[in-house]
């Protein structure tokens, strides 16, 4: 099995423009599926980012 990155969602909302992770440790396709049923079913969300985690060299923690 390869080790393929994981993600994080992160969401951002009205009004007082806040930034929420939605979701973590999700795999690619996860992640977006996650993404866009935020997107359908949140109308304060106005913008979804999907980005990979940050694997940490000493622990091998995902952060």
């Amino acid at each position: 099995m390869r080790n393929e990155p994981l993600y994080r969602v992160i969401g951002y909302s009205e009004p007082n423009d806040e930034r929420l992770v939605l979701a973590e440790n999700l795999s690619h396709k996860e992640a977006w599926q996650t993404a866009r049923n935020a997107m359908d079913e949140n109308l304060a969300i106005y913008a979804i980012s999907v980005r990979p985690m940050v694997r940490d060299v000493k622990g091998g923690k995902n952060v």
